[in-house]
């Protein structure tokens, strides 16, 4: 999976996009079919970055606060040359914890746990600024599942609506696997509302009153981007 990247101005102004970090959105024309594509995902510190010198660069970092920095094995650098490396690195300590998790799920991880700036654009900044310890913190705390796969056998289907209403009103209902894959609408709240929303999905997908949507996450594997007491038991 790529990640579409922008650089951080982390110094001196704190969460600050650069001003040569591309901004989003951005199209293009191929045989006669318009393709658009929103950026960037997410941002990554891209200034003042010391790291590790290629043989082919000459200088050493500006920051004197940190003495293994000036030698000629570090450089300052600036751009996605260094806000990449940080997300590359971040995906792998993810991965490192979680062996079997799919590149999407280590995406879909950083971008929901991302700390947004309200002063910027989704285009200038994707869903904010990486947070590596509370994306790997929320994985550890927080199982994973797709909104609408309340009996979590990987597909959300007839099924699912099924099982919500058989959990809420027959006398002896079937436990559903995750409550907050139930809750289709991300209310906080499981009620027939998320059955009917999850039938409408199913039946009606060209619906112009929301109800054919499902709340992230969805179609792939995340966390619950909203707080609440429902949980999973996967």
């Amino acid at each position: 999976t790529n990640y579409i990247i922008g650089g951080v101005d982390v110094k001196p102004v704190v969460d600050q996009i650069a001003f040569f970090s591309s901004r989003g959105p951005v199209q293009w024309l191929r045989q006669s079919v318009v393709t658009r594509l929103d950026k960037p995902d997410i941002a990554a510190p891209g200034i003042v970055i010391c790291s590790a010198r290629s043989s082919n660069l000459l200088g050493p970092c500006n920051d004197t606060s940190v003495p293994i920095f000036n030698n000629n094995e570090y450089v300052g650098s600036q751009g996605t040359s260094m806000a990449a490396p940080m997300v590359a690195g971040a995906a792998a300590v993810i991965l490192q914890a979680h062996p079997n998790w799919t590149p999407q799920q280590v995406k879909q991880l950083l971008m929901d746990h991302a700390v947004d700036n309200p002063n910027q654009a989704l285009a200038v900044e994707g869903r904010g600024r990486m947070d590596l310890y509370g994306a790997l913190h929320s994985a550890i705390q927080e199982p994973l599942f797709v909104r609408g796969d309340a009996n979590n056998d990987g597909a959300v289907d007839i099924t699912d609506p099924i099982n919500i209403l058989g959990f809420l009103f027959t006398g002896n209902p079937v436990e559903l696997s995750c409550m907050d894959a139930a809750d289709v609408n991300d209310s906080g709240t499981l009620n027939i509302t998320d059955g009917i929303h999850l039938l409408n999905f199913l039946f009606n997908p060209n619906s112009t009153d929301g109800t054919d949507k499902i709340s992230d996450p969805y179609p792939g594997k995340g966390s619950d981007p909203t707080s609440d007491d429902l949980g999973c038991n996967i």
